[in-house]
């Protein structure tokens, strides 16, 4: 897949992203677009959200490890 525009959107908790990409996902020409998040919606991405969150400490390569099989999934 050749991306022909690549939006990002950026910002701490609370911030407003999540608003931006649904307002967006909401216009007629979003249909084919591609939207993306980290971590994902996926067991591992479930449990990297919580560990983000402080509910399990886990070693930063740990972590990045995780990542990496979030992005696989």
């Amino acid at each position: 897949m050749i991306l022909q525009n690549f939006i990002v959107f950026e910002g701490i908790d609370g911030a407003g992203t999540s608003t931006q990409i649904e307002m967006l996902k909401n216009r007629p020409e979003a249909k084919d677009f591609l939207f993306t998040a980290e971590p994902t919606s996926a067991p591992t991405g479930k449990f990297l959200r919580q560990m983000l969150k402080g509910d399990f400490p886990l070693q930063n390569e740990s972590a990045a490890y995780l990542f990496a099989a979030d992005r696989n999934e």
